[in-house]
C-alpha cells in the first residue's frame, strides 16, 4: 500500500499546473471552493462598512477611481492611469499598495446608492506566504466626487 504525501503548492503555481495536469485541476477546484467561501465571509465585512472607505469606487467626471487611503476626515484616491492592488482582509478591512493622489475631504463625496465589483486579492485558504494570492473581485460602494 502506497501513501501519497500531501504537497503544498502556492496558488499561482497550482493555477499554472491545472492548465495541463488533471490532478492539479482537481486540487485547484477544491481550493477554489474554499476561497469562494472565504470571499463570501469577507464580503459580509465589506457590507457592514459605513461611509466612504478604502477600495470603494469613485466617479470624478468621466474617471473611475478607487479610494486608496482613509485619513479619518479625508481620503486619497488612486492616481489616474496607475495601477495597484487591494488586499481584502477580515472585518471589511482593505489595504492598498500603489501610488496615492492628494487627500480630499470626505464631505466632497456623495453616495450613489450603487455597488460595483472591483478587483481584490487575499491569501488563498488564509495561508500567508509568497505566490499564494487568490485574485478575485468583491462588491464595493460607488461614490461621486462633487
Amino acid at each position: 500500500m502506497s501513501r501519497r504525501r500531501a504537497v503544498h503548492v502556492e496558488y499561482q503555481e497550482l493555477s499554472r499546473l491545472a492548465q495541463g495536469a488533471e490532478w492539479a485541476k482537481a486540487e485547484k477546484d477544491k481550493v477554489d471552493v474554499v476561497n469562494i467561501a472565504i470571499l463570501a465571509n469577507l464580503q459580509v465585512g465589506l457590507d457592514k462598512r459605513t461611509g466612504i472607505d478604502v477600495g470603494d469606487i469613485v466617479f470624478s467626471g468621466n474617471d473611475e477611481l478607487r479610494v486608496t487611503h482613509d485619513w479619518g476626515d479625508a481620503v486619497q484616491l488612486s492616481c489616474k492611469g496607475h495601477s495597484g492592488s487591494f488586499y481584502l482582509g477580515a472585518d471589511g478591512v482593505v489595504d492598498y499598495s500603489g501610488s496615492l493622489d492628494s487627500a480630499i475631504d470626505k464631505s466632497c463625496f456623495s453616495d450613489t446608492g450603487e455597488k460595483r465589483e472591483a478587483p481584490v486579492w487575499f491569501f488563498s485558504c488564509h495561508n500567508v506566504r509568497a505566490h499564494n494570492g487568490f485574485y478575485t473581485s468583491a462588491s464595493f460602494r460607488v461614490w461621486r466626487l462633487s
